[in-house]
């Protein structure tokens, strides 16, 4: 085991020798890159790591005609002006000019990479899910939402999920315009996670003390309870908070809060499944204290968790028999993301007011301070960099991987989720022009 000491420093007393699942070794040291992700990353990513699409202005994965009115709304402005616009100012020189059309003109039908920062937050009024580009610029806001906890994405076409646990609803909406495009009633989501294999969602549906599949066919409209055909429930849970599907291999991790576990469940596992009662669909892994959140790590099988009351975070095995290693010196971690390029952790350590970010082996590569609350964390995986609900504080913010602060946003109420969002578009896709607010 690590633990965090307050110079930033790690005492180890614990080492890993198993070789992770997805990994490669090489002589006597490890090479931590994960198969599976690095060769989509090699193959789609690495070209774009710098810039989505250059000239795509209004973040639809495509440079076409409604850019070019995004443009000439901030052509001419410099940073600080009323219509100042940063994703239109494509050479970083603070001014949106000339030299930028050139760009957007080279760059003009070009399809690539859908970049978006989805937020969730207690803004006044309904409109509490907002979409931000790479530079902060907000897109829009839409709505109509109460608490919007949990933001899941689904890497093959963008889509958001969204658990609202105040309206007892999860809805998805669109990659692009954040439109709603359906709605499942009767779950008290705490959270939400997607598997891009087929488009199936998990839900942890909290005080109703069960883990809830919703199946891809799933109408807009539906109602847990009263529907039946696509949804699959799982019993014998208490109070769980977290759900994190591991879309290699479809595993799903729960974070059994108060029953003080996490539990790892079957692919395969059957509606109506019941913890208490079944077996050979399930794990559970015991010596928690209310864990809060989880993450599975795609590249090797494992996953983290944050284990809120004992103050630590901790690795468990593909297998969810086996702690891998774990970190004290944590004050109430609340939430985590996995990087699966590099096998890193980012963790959101609330009552010590900083975020963290570990090694595949629980080593400590930063730890950053400045925040109030820091709520909720999310990972983008195509350049290493993370970003942070800063709850308190009223603001996002993200950080390199070194942890240096790279942006800080206002005009936030209390952000509470984010989730960050990749895909890539199809010429043929339909898009709109944004609404930034």
């Amino acid at each position: 085991m690590y633990h965090l000491h307050n110079h930033g420093c790690v005492q180890s007393t614990f080492f890993d020798s198993t070789i992770p699942r997805g990994f490669i070794r090489r002589s006597r040291f490890w090479l931590t890159i994960p198969i599976y992700p690095l060769l989509l990353f090699t193959i789609f990513l690495f070209p774009l790591i710098a810039h989505a699409l250059p000239g795509d202005v209004n973040g639809s994965g495509r440079v076409d005609g409604y850019d070019l009115i995004e443009f000439s709304l901030a052509k001419g402005s410099s940073i600080g002006d009323a219509n100042w616009n940063p994703d239109a100012d494509l050479d970083g020189s603070g001014t949106v000019d000339d030299a930028d059309l050139t760009i957007l003109s080279i760059h003009f039908g070009n399809n690539g990479i859908s970049f978006g920062l989805w937020v969730g937050d207690l803004q006044s009024g309904i409109q509490r899910i907002s979409k931000l580009s790479q530079s902060g610029n907000v897109f829009k806001r839409v709505g109509e939402y109460s608490n919007p906890l949990s933001l899941a994405s689904n890497v093959t076409d963008g889509t958001v999920w969204v658990a609202d646990s105040s309206q007892d609803k999860v809805t998805k909406i669109a990659p692009f315009d954040g439109a709603t495009l359906l709605t499942v009633q009767a779950v008290d989501a705490y959270s939400v996670s997607v598997d891009s294999r087929d488009g199936a969602v998990w839900v942890a549906d909290h005080a109703n003390n069960r883990v809830i599949k919703l199946l891809p066919t799933i109408p807009d409209g539906y109602t847990i309870g009263t529907d039946t055909g696509s949804h699959k429930v799982i019993l014998g849970f208490n109070r769980p908070r977290s759900v994190s599907v591991d879309s290699h291999t479809g595993v799903v991790w729960v974070a059994d809060t108060n029953n003080n576990r996490v539990v790892r469940l079957s692919p395969d596992i059957p509606d109506g499944y019941d913890l208490r009662s079944d077996s050979g669909k399930h794990t559970v892994k015991g010596g928690f204290n209310g864990p809060y959140s989880v993450s599975a790590n795609v590249s090797d099988g494992t996953v983290w968790v944050a284990d809120y009351g004992n103050n630590r975070v901790a690795k468990i095995s593909f297998a969810g028999t086996t702690e891998i290693c774990s970190v004290g010196g944590f004050n109430q971690p609340s939430a985590l993301d996995v990087n699966y390029i590099d096998g890193s952790v980012w963790v959101a350590d609330r009552r010590n007011d900083e975020v963290v970010r570990l090694a595949h082996d629980c080593s400590l590569l930063e730890r950053v301070g400045g925040f109030n609350d820091p709520y909720a964390v999310s990972v983008n995986p195509l350049d290493g960099t993370c970003w942070v609900a800063d709850n308190v504080n009223n603001q996002v913010v993200k950080l390199s991987p070194n942890g240096t602060e790279l942006m800080r946003l206002g005009g936030f109420s209390s952000p509470q989720s984010l989730r960050i969002t990749h895909r890539m578009v199809s010429p043929l896709q339909k898009r709109l022009p944004s609404q930034r607010t």
